[in-house]
C-alpha cells in the first residue's frame, strides 16, 4: 500500500522489527531484573546505577554521538539505538559484569 508515494507496508515491517529488537534488549536488562539481583537497590540509587551502566556501554560510540550534538532528538535516538544494540550483543554474564564494574 502506498501513501504519498511511500510504501507504508515496508515502514510498518521495519517498525515491527525495531520493536522486536528493543523487546529483546528489555528481556536481558531492565530495572526489575536489577532489583531482583540487588534487592536493596531502589529509588534514586537504582536510577543512578542504571544510568551508570547505560553510559558505560555506549561510551565507545561518542564519535557517532558527536554527529548529532546540536540535534537533541537525533542524539537521544542515536544513544538509545546504540544502547539497545549493545545489550543485544552481550550475554547475561557480560551485562552483569559491566553493571557491577561501573557501580
Amino acid at each position: 500500500m502506498f501513501f504519498f508515494g511511500i510504501n507504508i507496508n515496508d515502514h510498518i515491517k521495519q517498525w515491527k522489527q525495531d520493536v522486536e529488537f528493543e523487546k529483546q534488549s528489555i528481556k536481558k536488562f531492565n530495572g526489575k531484573l536489577v532489583m531482583e539481583r540487588y534487592p536493596k537497590l531502589n529509588g534514586k540509587l537504582l536510577g543512578i546505577a542504571i544510568k551508570n551502566f547505560k553510559n558505560d556501554i555506549i561510551k565507545n560510540y561518542s564519535s557517532l554521538n558527536n554527529l548529532y550534538k546540536n540535534e537533541n532528538h537525533m542524539k537521544n535516538h542515536m544513544k538509545n539505538h546504540m544502547y539497545i544494540s549493545r545489550i543485544n550483543e552481550m550475554d547475561e554474564d557480560m551485562i552483569w559484569n559491566i553493571f557491577e564494574k561501573v557501580n
